[in-house]
């Protein structure tokens, strides 16, 4: 799974992915590593998006070759947002609306409600994106982390 965002800098995100395991909490644990690791790592290199630009973000997919594919289906889009500047790190979840066309995923980050309890002005979150698709009859799930600002 790749994030085209051309007008970030850098303009694609870290992004891991795994296929299914028969363990499911082998495979929750490896999820929420994956969320660690993209969230600002040694690489320093997550992507940021303004929503005042009313930005999207576009998802493809490609084999281990670097070919593009259109997985058959995408069984679900959901986000785990952290407040990365408040001191308590709060952290909530949201379902995502997409749009799925032709092998690329389209959605929009101004549907998720960054406000958290106690904020105001701006809010810097970190949105965990996690994708669970479906290609050559196997199941994927793919992580990636952005930094939204909401003013």
């Amino acid at each position: 799974m790749l994030i085209d965002l051309p007008e970030a800098t850098p303009s694609r995100a870290i992004t891991y992915t795994t296929d299914m395991k028969s363990d499911n909490s082998g495979y929750t644990r490896e999820i929420e590593k994956y969320e660690k690791k993209t969230r600002g790592g040694v690489e320093g290199d997550i992507p940021g998006i303004i929503l005042k630009n009313d930005p999207v973000i576009r998802i493809h997919f490609q084999d281990q070759n670097y070919n593009d594919i259109a997985p058959e289906q995408i069984v679900n889009v959901d986000a785990d947002i952290t407040n990365i500047i408040s001191d308590s790190q709060n952290k909530k979840h949201a379902d995502l609306k997409y749009d799925y066309r032709d092998g690329y995923l389209v959605i929009g980050p101004g549907q998720i409600d960054y406000a958290m309890e106690d904020e105001s002005g701006e809010i810097w979150s970190d949105v965990s994106i996690v994708v669970v698709y479906v290609s050559a009859g196997r199941e994927y799930t793919s992580v990636t982390t952005l930094t939204v600002l909401d003013k």
